[in-house]
């Protein structure tokens, strides 16, 4: 059977990345990302609607994403689509479509996120460092 199972996506982080490092030492970042769907209604009338769609990197990639990206960063993923499947502890079947990103690329200036410790400061308290959008030539 000959199929193809890539995928690529470009979205926007809805909360910080994830990072688990494994017995193994490899890192494995989880993040998810909103996509918009918009289009016009066969009435004319733009609709808008947004995917949110959970996002799986490993190895030198997952420390990366883990360490500039956070939630507004936006990103291009490339990678491949997988279905997981579980039981609750009910009994009840469930499952979940995720991609497993082969690359990330950063779209925005990357900012390294610093550990917390009484004398760093918070994300939150980063400066902003985008380019204000009238100084984007390419929107």
């Amino acid at each position: 059977m000959f199929g193809l199972n890539r995928i690529y996506l470009m979205g926007t982080l809805v909360r910080d990345p994830e990072c688990r490092v494994g017995g193994s030492g490899d890192a494995k970042t989880d993040f998810r990302i909103a996509v918009d769907d918009s289009r016009r209604n066969r009435f004319g009338e733009f609709v808008k609607k947004t995917l949110f769609i959970d996002v799986i990197s490993f190895g030198a990639q997952a420390e990366s994403v883990h360490r500039y990206l956070n939630q507004g960063s936006r990103v291009l993923v490339e990678g491949r689509l997988i279905l997981d499947e579980w039981k609750t502890r009910e009994g009840l079947e469930r499952s979940t479509y995720r991609v497993v990103a082969s690359s990330v690329q950063f779209l925005d200036p990357p900012v390294s996120r610093q550990t917390a410790s009484p004398e760093s400061p918070s994300s939150s308290d980063r400066p902003d460092t985008s380019p204000p959008i009238g100084d984007i030539p390419f929107l």
